[in-house]
C-alpha cells in the first residue's frame, strides 16, 4: 500500500468530519504545487520555509507571485480576493498607479540617503491634519519601531520603568510587546488579574515591568492601575484589539483609560498601526478619546516599510537632538524612506473622508449578510465587525473579551482559511479580514458567496 501523503490531520476541528477536513486539504495541495515546490526550497534556507511566521500555515503557505487592485495570483495563477491587504496595510488595493507613479518618480530621484528630506514634514503635516493627538510627528522603519520608541519616550517622560497593556495585545515584536499576546486562558492567571506571559526569548526583565490589563473589563482595570500607577509610564492600547479577536471597546472603556491616565500622569498610547483606517482621524475620532501618543503604519507608507509615532509636543520634544540635558535616540538607516514617504503621501491624498464611509458601508453590508448566513449554519459562527475591519468567530455570539474568543475553535478558523482559498478569497487563519477600496458591491457578493461555498465544503452549511 502507498503511503498516506497526509498521514498528519493538521485542523483536528471536531466541528468538521475527518473526511471533509482531507478533502478541503487536498483540493489546495492540488490547486497549489508551485507554492508547494517553492515552500519545499525555501525550507532548506528559511526556519520553517517563511521569512513571516504569520504567513506560514499547512500544509504548506501559499506563495504570492504578484497582487493588482482587490486581487493576488499566486505561483500557479490562481487569483484571490486578497481579504487580508498585508495584514490591513494596502488599504487601496495592491499596485495602484497612483501611487505607483509616486513612488516611481522617487525612485528616478535615489531611494535612501544620510540627510534630511522634504518628504518627512509633507507626510508629517497630513498626520498632524488628520489626528487629534497628533501636533509632533516622527518616523520609523515600522510598526513594532513605532510602539517600541513611544514606550520609550514615555518612560523618558516621567522617569517611571513598566509599562501597562491588554491581554491579547499586538504591538509588535520588541520586548515590552511581546508579553501576553495570545497567552492560553489556562495558563494566565485569574481573569480579573492576568499574570505576564513571555513568548520565547523574551527577556524576564520585560515580564517584570509588563502590566497586563484584561480588556473591556472596568472594574478590573481601574483597580489595577491604582494599584500600580507610581511605576507605570506609559498604557498602550489598541482603540479596537484587532489581534484578539476585533474587540470593540465597550461605551466608557476608553474614556476610562484617559480618565485614570490623565490622574496618575501616566502617557496614554493608542495604537492605530491597524485602526487608522476605521475613520478619517483614525479611532481616536472616531470613539471621540484622545490618546497622549499614536502609533502608526502600514497605510501611511503606501505599501512600503514605514511607521510613525504622533503625540504632545513636550513628550514628543524628548525626540529633538538638540533638547538640553539629552534625548531619547530614534535613528535608523530607513527611517523615514523617501520611497514610502512618497507612497504614503499619495495614499492619504487618496484616502479621503468619503471613501472611508462607503467602505464602511460596504462593510457593514457584508456583515449583515454573513450574520445571516451563520444562523443557517449547524455551528455556532459569530462575527465581530468595525469599520472596514471584521473576524470570524468559531463560537459564540458578543466575543468582546480576549477570554473568551481565545476558547473558540481555532482548528476550525484554520479549515475555513483553507476552504476560502480554494474558493479564491484570501483571509486570516485567525478569522480577521478586511475589505480595502476597491473592493465594489459585486467583490461584497463574491466574498459572501464563497463563505457559503466554503462553509458548505465544511459540512456546516447546506449541501456540498
Amino acid at each position: 500500500m502507498a503511503p498516506d501523503p497526509y498521514p498528519a490531520d493538521p485542523y483536528p476541528s471536531n466541528a468538521c468530519p475527518p473526511e471533509l477536513r482531507r478533502a478541503v486539504v487536498e483540493r489546495y495541495v492540488a490547486r497549489t504545487p508551485s507554492s508547494k515546490h517553492a515552500h519545499d526550497r525555501a525550507s532548506h534556507v528559511l526556519p520553517g520555509g517563511v521569512n513571516r511566521n504569520i504567513v506560514h500555515h499547512g500544509p504548506h503557505p501559499m506563495f504570492v507571485a504578484s497582487g493588482a487592485g482587490p486581487y493576488l495570483t499566486d505561483l500557479d495563477g490562481n487569483r484571490y480576493l486578497d481579504l487580508i491587504g498585508n495584514y490591513t496595510a494596502m488599504i487601496l488595493g495592491n499596485c495602484v498607479p497612483q501611487v505607483m507613479e509616486a513612488a516611481a518618480r522617487q525612485l528616478a530621484l535615489g531611494t535612501a540617503w544620510a540627510g534630511a528630506t522634504t518628504g518627512e514634514a509633507a507626510l508629517a503635516e497630513m498626520i498632524v491634519e488628520r489626528l487629534p493627538s497628533a501636533e509632533l510627528v516622527r518616523f520609523a522603519a515600522s510598526g513594532t519601531e513605532a510602539t517600541m520608541m513611544a514606550l520609550r519616550a514615555a518612560r523618558a517622560f516621567t522617569g517611571r520603568p513598566a509599562i501597562a497593556k491588554f491581554e491579547g495585545g499586538y504591538h509588535g515584536i520588541h520586548d515590552f510587546a511581546m508579553i501576553s499576546v495570545a497567552p492560553d486562558p489556562n495558563d494566565s492567571g485569574p481573569d480579573e488579574a492576568p499574570r505576564s506571559v513571555a513568548t520565547p526569548g523574551i527577556a524576564p526583565s520585560a515580564t517584570a515591568d509588563v502590566l497586563v490589563l484584561p480588556f473591556n473589563d472596568a472594574k478590573s482595570v481601574t483597580a489595577l492601575i491604582e494599584r500600580h500607577a507610581h511605576r507605570l509610564a506609559a498604557i498602550i492600547v489598541e482603540p479596537v484589539l484587532a489581534n484578539a479577536g476585533l474587540l470593540e471597546p465597550e461605551p466608557g472603556f476608553l474614556p476610562l483609560l484617559r480618565d485614570l491616565t490623565t490622574k496618575h500622569g501616566i502617557v496614554l498610547i493608542f495604537d492605530e498601526v491597524i485602526t487608522l483606517r476605521l475613520d478619517y482621524g483614525g479611532a481616536q475620532a472616531m470613539y471621540g478619546v484622545t490618546p497622549d501618543m499614536t502609533t502608526l503604519g502600514k497605510i501611511i507608507g503606501g505599501g512600503y516599510p514605514i511607521g510613525g509615532i504622533a503625540g504632545r509636543a513636550d513628550i514628543m520634544n524628548w525626540f529633538d537632538p538638540t533638547k538640553a540635558g539629552g534625548s531619547v535616540t530614534l535613528s535608523g538607516t530607513f527611517h523615514g524612506a523617501p520611497m514610502a514617504l512618497a507612497a504614503g503621501i499619495e495614499t492619504l491624498k487618496l484616502f479621503t473622508a468619503d471613501s472611508i464611509e462607503a467602505l464602511n458601508g460596504r462593510s457593514a453590508r457584508l456583515a449583515r449578510e454573513l450574520r445571516a448566513m451563520f444562523e443557517r449554519a449547524s455551528l455556532t459562527l459569530s462575527l465581530n465587525q468595525v469599520g472596514s475591519l471584521l473576524n470570524v468567530h468559531a463560537m459564540a455570539e458578543n466575543v468582546s473579551r480576549y477570554r473568551s474568543g481565545a476558547r473558540g475553535d481555532k482548528a476550525f478558523l484554520k479549515l475555513l482559511h483553507l476552504a476560502m482559498l480554494n474558493e479564491g478569497v484570501l483571509l486570516s487563519p485567525r478569522g480577521l479580514f478586511c475589505l480595502s477600496v476597491p473592493m465594489d458591491d459585486a467583490a461584497v457578493d463574491s466574498i459572501r458567496d464563497a463563505f457559503g461555498r466554503a462553509l458548505a465544503a465544511l459540512g456546516v452549511l447546506g449541501e456540498r
